[in-house]
Order: structure tokens, then sequence, then C-alpha cells
């Protein structure tokens, strides 16, 4: 976040496995917020959904 933010970096956005609320808490700690979710269609004829966190600070 530190390198983001010296170099001005105005959005910061990631990522993860819908089911990874680990995850999504680690990112909540450092100023990321979910934002959007979209389900993925895999070639294991499952969906898997995953999650937008992004950090505007």
């Amino acid at each position: 976040m530190d390198f983001c933010r010296q170099r001005g970096f105005e959005r910061i956005f990631l990522w993860t496995g819908g089911e990874l609320e680990a995850a999504v808490y680690l990112c909540r700690t450092v100023g990321f917020d979910p934002t959007d979710a979209t389900n993925v269609h895999t070639h294991w004829q499952t969906t898997v959904q995953y999650r937008l966190l992004e950090c505007t600070r």
C-alpha cells in the first residue's frame, strides 16, 4: 500500500475468490472495500464467484 500511495495511484483493486472470507478480511484491514462480484464459469463444470475490492484512499 505504501508503494502505491508514494507513487500517487488514485485507485488500487484486487480480485479474490468469493468464498475466501479471510482474504476479504485482510484486504479490508488495509483499506479495501468490496465493490462488485461476478460469477465465472470454469472448466470444471462449476461456477466460481470472484469479488472485486477497491481502495481509493
